[in-house]
């Protein structure tokens, strides 16, 4: 499962399950509303396919039994360039909106050469690395 695939299939699992009541939690409101467009463009979506359909409402009630089939829908679907670049948008909005690490969010941290630590942040299949002070104490 690609990148985008995989951070928009958990946004929706996580947005689905109470309409984002718990992940407004997580995320705060303006995060929260990116995933609601995010999801009912989705939702938009695979209404044009009555199987996909089928498989989102499925998601809806139980996100973790039906995971693998809207990601493989939803691959399916970002083969459309216009699709994909609505996706990526509404991905990119709700990353911008949510604290570092949250659901839909990767970060990484890694000890750099010369005991640098290098943080870095994945958004919308990009990996962004940013180094910081040298740590002395390593």
């Amino acid at each position: 499962m690609d990148p985008i695939t995989m951070a928009v299939v958990t946004i929706l699992g996580k947005y689905a399950i109470d309409k984002g009541v718990e992940l407004a939690k997580e995320v705060g409101p303006k995060a929260v509303e990116a995933a609601g467009k995010l999801f009912q463009k989705v939702v938009e979506r695979f209404n044009s396919s009555p199987a996909d359909a089928e498989n989102l409402k499925r998601f809806e009630k139980k996100p973790d039994g039906y995971q693998a089939p809207v990601a493989d829908a939803l691959e399916g679907h970002l083969k459309d360039p216009a699709f994909s670049a609505e996706i990526k948008q509404l991905l990119a909005q709700y990353q911008a909106a949510a604290p570092t690490g949250a659901t839909g969010t990767t970060n990484i941290i890694q000890k750099a050469g010369d005991n640098a630590i290098q943080f870095g942040q994945v958004t919308g299949g990009m990996i962004t690395v940013t180094p910081s002070k040298p740590d002395k104490s390593a």
